[in-house]
């Protein structure tokens, strides 16, 4: 037929195999793995200075037939066929860049340990995509999140902040969702990032002067109480951002000063 595919024959877009591969792998200088969506590797990756691991982990539907089953299934479901299923280690100048493509629909969950001195950069290409970090992660370089939502399952999943926390793009969104506090939460965040930190439980008003571009929001189905009665929010940069992560952002503490209040980022949904 003029599409290439016989005529008699049925065609799914849905019916998926899987690619799958059992090996340790090593990325030298100059060199980039590519591990597609749609295929595992288990294994550990090493990868040197210079070197690129590119996870384009994630699939384009909300229901596939897998390996030739009759039944739809729920990839989020069968997210254990495919993925990384190992651990990273990043040499100081090496990077690990997650990046789905378009239309990707799986909430994925990386439980590998990425450690090293390298770089990890996020771009879920959607921000209604997410992917959540869970392992043990020590990484200590550069921190980029594009586009979507990035998903901490506590603080030490999103690796060693101490020298640079998380460069939030405009259309990305970081929660976490265990152990955040006023505390450290805008230690998890590189002071130039124009997107969310959602939250995820009660939190008193931060000191946003070092975040002049960085929004406050809540996390998809929640109601969160920001700030009481006895604090202020004085404005950042002239502003007071809220709004975005999806969730409900309830402001108890008084806005005070002569700055400008800004509803979300025009990137998200949430209410305020």
């Amino acid at each position: 037929s003029e599409s290439g595919k016989n005529a008699n024959r049925y065609h799914s877009d849905l019916d998926w195999h899987y690619a799958d591969a059992t090996s340790d792998v090593t990325v030298q200088n100059g060199g980039t793995f590519e591990l597609g969506s749609h295929a595992r590797l288990t294994g550990d990756i090493t990868v040197e200075q210079g070197g690129t691991f590119l996870m384009r982990e994630g699939v384009q539907h909300a229901q596939e037939y897998v390996e030739g089953s009759s039944t739809l299934m729920n990839t989020d479901i069968v997210s254990a066929f495919f993925g990384h299923k190992g651990n990273v280690s990043l040499a100081s100048g090496a990077t690990m860049r997650v990046e789905y493509g378009s239309g990707v629909t799986a909430n994925n969950t990386y439980s590998g340990n990425i450690t090293g001195s390298g770089n990890v950069e996020i771009d879920l290409g959607s921000a209604d995509a997410r992917f959540t970090l869970a392992g043990k992660n020590t990484f200590s370089g550069t921190k980029t999140l594009d586009e979507g939502l990035l998903i901490g399952a506590n603080v030490a999943a999103l690796g060693n902040v101490g020298e640079s926390g998380w460069l939030i793009g405009s259309a990305g969104t970081l929660q976490v969702d265990s152990g955040l506090t006023a505390a450290n939460a805008l230690g998890l965040v590189h002071a130039d990032s124009t997107g969310t930190l959602s939250l995820t439980e009660n939190m008193g008003a931060l000191n946003m002067s070092g975040h002049t571009g960085l929004f406050i929001g809540a996390a998809e189905g929640q109601t969160i109480q920001y700030g009481t009665a006895e604090e202020s929010i004085s404005p950042a940069g002239g502003k007071y951002n809220l709004g975005g992560g999806g969730g409900e952002l309830v402001v108890n503490a008084a806005l005070t000063g002569g700055g400008n209040l800004v509803l979300g980022n025009g990137q998200g949904l949430g209410g305020i």
